[in-house]
């Protein structure tokens, strides 16, 4: 912004003096006499014909540039492809109101961009907006032959396309829907359809390809043999003043200004009823800050903030009422007293924070360094040390600069005024301001006796300060801030930064003005080159972070800081079942189960206290009363004013879980049965023999019943051994902690071992090798006895002999520690066109009586997502007793890595 001002200023002192061309474009010029220019019979409204005269932007741009350098013009109309042929052909040495590719890069002088598109889709009114371009596959597209459109969509075979020969023709057919989308500039496409009366049509979203929005310059073009006439129209450009330019935009485009009425703030329906019941907003203002703020001889309210503030009274349909005070430092005191409700811009400190809350930046100044006409140019702070440097009283800066620079020794001044009269009187060597505010009072009054000299690193980045007891018009403000336009911002400060110049020039003072300002242009072009960067890269972020927040699969919400919901997106809304305009309305603690206030209480602190919670798993109740199991992420944005929320439907995981568990507690049920046969069996054994030796013989001896005893006692101990080891296996233990896959795995042995046996299978295992992890004993069992239960039925369908069914269990080590845990059995393994989908939820070749399809799947995201572990199965032959036995083989390897900070704790 502050970049285009320095260029408006030596733009304008520049356009009083004659372009400088060098010897080779003087011989040019002077050989040449006439060039023949590419003139198309109907591209409006750049370059057309009309009653056989050449009209357009584009026609006028180059007549207005080569005005003044002996070079006619002859133009040459016709159809866009002959022109691009005779160009290559060298029958025209110019063509103009093209695009750049790489491939014309090779071929063709590139002049400067000189108007800049945005290609959109056109379509009919009552179409959808295209958000992807895969919205066309099986529709149809209008092209011309030449154009870049054509190599863009002739990457798309599934987007069906039709020529046309000009955009008149592709915009006919588009309104009597033999095509379903053109693309074009947006500028373009609007001029059309308000001048030829294509009431059914619209100009859609911009057009996308592979994320990134498709930005074009024109172009004026030469073959790579005539450079000399694009460097003197690139020098003539250089040389039009952006009055000029401005001119040529309004008679081909009309009012530019981005505003123009059509920014919108979306506002809850508690702010807008909240700015109804306000009707009036009271601003503080500084009242000697000019061209950014004061009153005027009849008390209005003017300048750079005071026009801001026009639009936003018509953006929010209230009323602004400026206060009067006498200074900053007064004006700062009635926004301590809060009688006022905002100040209208200033910097935040941790003092005013005090008393105001602040928006993001909403607008950003260089500050300047000015001194009296004989200082030469400051090139460091440094070379002001010890001299007296003015600053206005109760400005940020002031603190600021006493504490970075202690060798300055700063004089607070009662205003820019009062600064710039005593720099004038010698009473200061230096006064420290903003660059629009110093060039303002240059212009209007100290021009003759006072320059800017130099620049500084720091930047007044300003803010809207609201009064810290009105949160809801500190968030009003908020979104005014993020949709005001960067371009309406630079057009109000142009009003009231620009040079003027009376008729009658010194040309020696007029160049060393230029020479002034180029040296302080190439220091300023320094810092705001990185500044631009800068943006750029926030913009990109920006962009970036929209595209997620509206596409995400995951439930993404803006929350303030009561944790009102600002903003949300699709995915949110479906997992919660409301409609956008009814959610706004609520606050985001409403929709949790009551039955959970402990737990809730817990998420509010925690995030109170840090500023964001991690993978909180809690329950929604959805508006149908439904209950909606979420895993939760909130995090404090980087404003200090917003959390962003991410909330994960896992109902359906949950659901899967439950049927897994249900499932297995019914194999343990069955595992219980057969575990317990052969101890009860020893048991009853016993007992009746007793029995009947108390029955039949008097004199058994203690010996005989002590033995008796303890066979009871060693089976009963079994018994409730196995009870413990099922109890803990049904209870659920949620906790992760060290543990030994050597003992998961002997523990899931003994757990499956009865109904293993009682299936006549045979089970080998070699465990010579162990590692320690941070995970949970009870889902590791419970994977493990999925995997030998899949195996255990896959032998008992087969036609196998019983001292051929077998499963093979065992562990090795590797070499980076970690550690492979195979179960494979000989049950002639799984087919191959279905092996890949054995994980999946739900699928199973098992009779449904006998498999439901959720116990591997469950097994994968324990092992994998819960454990950081890794899971395959192939097919697998293993040798054993001389024989060659072909069966499925899970193998797990478990990594050292997978320790407590790895382990992803999904309670």
């Amino acid at each position: 912004m502050i970049l285009k001002i320095f260029l408006l200023i030596l733009i304008t002192i520049s356009s009083y003096s004659q372009v400088i061309l060098s010897k080779e474009e003087l011989d040019y010029i002077k050989n040449k006499k006439v060039i023949k220019v590419s003139n198309e019979y109907d591209y409006e409204p750049y370059d057309f014909s009309k009653n056989g005269k050449e009209r357009g932007y584009s026609i006028d741009l180059l007549n207005l540039l080569l005005k003044n350098t002996g070079l006619k013009i002859e133009y040459v109309t016709k159809p866009w492809d002959e022109l691009l042929k005779d160009l290559n052909d060298k029958k025209i040495d110019l063509l103009h109101t093209i695009y750049k590719t790489p491939q014309r890069e090779k071929i063709y002088n590139y002049s400067v961009g000189y108007s800049k598109t945005i290609q959109s889709y056109i379509i009919r009114q009552n179409d959808n907006d295209i958000e992807d371009i895969k919205q066309l596959f099986g529709k149809t597209i209008g092209l011309s032959k030449e154009w870049v459109e054509e190599k863009i969509f002739n990457k798309y075979p599934k987007i069906k396309k039709i020529y046309y020969t000009n955009l008149q023709d592709k915009l006919n057919a588009l309104s009597k829907g033999e095509i379903d989308a053109i693309i074009n500039s947006a500028n373009v496409a609007n001029y059309y359809i308000n001048k030829y009366g294509y009431s059914n049509l619209k100009v859609s979203t911009p057009f996308k390809e592979e994320q990134s929005i498709q930005l074009d310059d024109h172009h004026f073009v030469t073959l790579k043999d005539n450079p000399y006439l694009i460097s003197i129209l690139n020098k003539e450009y250089d040389n039009l003043s952006i009055e000029e330019i401005e001119k040529l935009n309004k008679k081909w485009f009309g009012n530019l200004s981005p505003y123009n009425g059509k920014i919108k703030i979306h506002l809850s329906s508690k702010e807008k009823e909240y700015l109804r019941d306000k009707q009036t907003i009271k601003i503080c203002i500084d009242p000697q800050w000019m061209p950014f703020e004061s009153f005027d001889q009849n008390g209005n309210y003017i300048g750079i903030i005071a026009d801001h503030y026009k639009v936003f009274e018509e953006l929010l349909s209230v009323k602004f009422q400026a206060l009067k005070t006498n200074s900053w430092t007064e004006t700062l005191e009635y926004a301590k007293q809060k009688k006022c409700d905002i100040v209208s811009v200033l910097m935040e400190t941790n003092e005013r924070k005090e008393y105001l809350n602040f928006t993001a930046p909403y607008l950003t100044m260089p500050l300047v360094i000015a001194t009296k006409l004989n200082v030469t140019f400051i090139n460091n702070i440094n070379e002001l040390a010890g001299k007296k440097v003015g600053i206005p009283k109760g400005y940020s800066f002031v603190k600021i600069f006493k504490e970075k620079y202690p060798f300055l020794n700063i004089i607070e001044v009662e205003n820019i005024d009062d600064g710039l009269k005593k720099l004038k009187k010698g009473e200061l060597f230096a006064y420290f301001g903003t660059l629009p505010s110093i060039i303002y009072k240059l212009q209007n009054k100290y021009g003759g006796d006072l320059k800017i000299s130099g620049k500084i690193d720091e930047q007044w980045s300003l803010r809207i300060g609201i009064r810290n007891d009105d949160i809801e018009l500190l968030n009003i403000f908020q979104k005014v801030v993020e949709n005001m336009s960067e371009q309406y911002k630079r057009e109000i400060i142009n009003k009231w930064v620009s040079i003027k110049y009376e008729k009658g020039i010194n040309y020696e003072l007029l160049w060393s003005i230029v020479a002034v300002f180029i040296l302080i242009l190439v220091i300023v072009l320094y810092f705001f080159n990185k500044q631009r960067k800068f943006n750029i890269q926030l913009k990109e972020q920006k962009e970036e972070f929209e595209s997620i927040f509206k596409y995400s699969k995951d439930g993404i919400a803006i929350l303030n800081l009561e944790f009102q919901i600002l903003d949300c997106n699709d995915a949110y809304l479906a997992i919660i079942g409301y409609e956008k305009e009814e959610l706004l309305t609520k606050n985001y603690l409403d929709f949790f189960d009551s039955n959970i206030k402990n737990e809730i209480d817990k998420l509010i602190k925690e995030v109170y206290s840090k500023g964001f919670v991690d993978n909180f798993s809690t329950i929604y109740i959805s508006k149908n009363g439904k209950k909606i199991y979420t895993n939760i992420t909130i995090t404090m944005m980087p404003d200090k004013q917003r959390y962003l929320l991410t909330s994960k439907d896992i109902t359906s995981t949950k659901l899967l879980e439950s049927q897994s568990k249900l499932a297995l507690m019914g194999e343990m049920i069955g595992n219980i049965a057969h575990q317990w046969r052969q101890p009860l069996s020893v048991i009853t054994t016993s007992a009746s023999a007793l029995k009947i030796r108390f029955k039949f013989d008097e004199k058994m001896n203690l010996e005989t019943v002590s033995d008796f005893s303890n066979k009871i006692v060693e089976q009963a101990e079994y018994l409730s051994h196995t009870i413990d080891d099922f109890k803990n296996f049904i209870k659920g233990d949620k906790e992760y902690r060290k543990i030994s896959i050597k003992n998961i795995i002997k523990s899931t042995i003994s757990l499956t071992s009865a109904t293993i046996k009682n299936n006549f299978i045979n089970l080998v295992t070699s465990l010579p090798d162990d590692i320690i992890i941070y995970g949970n004993k009870n889902e590791l069992e419970q994977a493990f006895i999925n995997i030998i239960n899949n195996a255990k039925d896959q032998l008992k369908e087969k036609d196998i002999p019983d001292d051929h069914k077998f499963i093979f269990i065992y562990t090795k080590q590797h070499d980076d520690g970690s550690l492979e845990v195979s179960i494979s059995d000989s049950g002639g393994g799984i087919p191959l066109d279905i092996i890949d989908r054995v994980f999946e939820p739900y699928f199973t070749t098992k009779d449904n009586s006998i498999g439901t399809g959720i116990g591997l799947s469950m097994v994968h995201k324990i092992i994998t997502e819960r454990h950081q572990a890794q899971i395959s199965v192939t097919n697998l032959e293993s040798k054993y007793n001389e024989h060659t036995y072909k069966g499925a083989c899970f193998s797990i390897i478990f990594s050292k890595a997978a320790d407590e900070e790895n382990i992803k704790n999904d309670k």
